[in-house]
């Protein structure tokens, strides 16, 4: 069994590999803890796939879990700095999720209102909508060269 490091399993976290641990067994008074994988939902993963392949058809950078407010350290799920443009999948199909309580909901709520303050446009988008992102962002590539 693979003996995990706070440090390794604090990293792995972090950087949204992993949702945390759990602890597996206990030997000779060793506790092992076994990270718990996150997983994707097939929606996320064709995000993962296609925003890239946009991106460099139009020559823009793509950004992942960017912090756009320094004090909050609010992430957007993706984001387009050039076209000041964020993207956030709401994963609110699964049986609990942080979006669909009041608080979670409350919170999004705060963060969007907060990065539009700051000039950014948010493209909500769900399991049902996902798809119709690269249309979407081809509306606003189009308006932001229209203003230049």
């Amino acid at each position: 069994m693979r003996d995990w490091s706070p440090a390794i399993l604090n990293k792995l976290q972090k950087d949204g590999k992993i949702r945390g641990y759990q602890i597996h067994a206990k030997e000779k008074g060793k506790t092992h803890k076994i990270p718990v994988i996150r997983k994707q939902s097939k929606e996320k993963d064709w995000l993962n796939w296609n925003l890239p392949y946009w991106t460099n058809d139009k020559g823009l950078e793509l950004k992942e879990e960017f912090v756009f407010h320094q004090d909050r350290k609010w992430r957007f799920d993706w984001c387009f700095p050039g076209l000041m443009v964020a993207i956030e999948y709401e994963g609110i199909m699964g049986k609990k999720s942080r979006h669909t309580t009041i608080k979670g909901y409350s919170g999004d709520v705060e963060k969007y209102n907060a990065a539009q303050a700051l000039g950014w446009r948010i493209i909500r988008l769900t399991a049902i909508d996902y798809k119709s992102v690269i249309q979407k962002l081809n509306d606003y590539a189009s308006i932001k060269n229209v203003r230049e």
